[in-house]
């Protein structure tokens, strides 16, 4: 895989400490998950949850237009485990139109406040 100019990238990003306030700031966002569907139902070894009300589009199915049915103009937060999978999905939103999309840095791992999980 080639890599990325970074000064092509143009999400943004938030480290796993923020995330509790972004959640309570951002009123009206779409929260997507990228992990495997067995990740998002919890039946993989670790388990390290799933964000509430999030939605589960795996990376595997974002080159098949997958992600179309999300709303471009809302802002949305992009996670996985470790963040290597958000990030390459974060890009490829922004390449495909989205203004507002955020990464969560360090993924699910990095994660201490576990309120925000469900």
């Amino acid at each position: 895989m080639k890599l990325v100019d970074k000064r092509t990238i143009l999400f943004h990003s938030i480290g796993p400490t923020e995330l509790s306030n972004f959640i309570n700031i951002h009123c009206k966002f779409r929260i997507l998950e990228v992990r495997t569907q067995e990740e998002f139902l919890k039946k993989s070894d670790p388990n390290l949850g799933t964000l509430k009300n999030s939605i589960n589009i795996p990376i595997q199915e974002m080159d098949k237009g997958s992600f179309l049915h999300l709303n471009w103009h809302k802002t949305i937060l992009v996670y996985c485990s470790h963040s290597h999978r958000s990030s390459i999905v974060s890009n490829y939103l922004c390449q495909n139109g989205f203004k507002k999309v955020y990464n969560l840095k360090g993924g699910l791992i990095q994660l201490a406040d576990k309120s925000v999980l469900k």
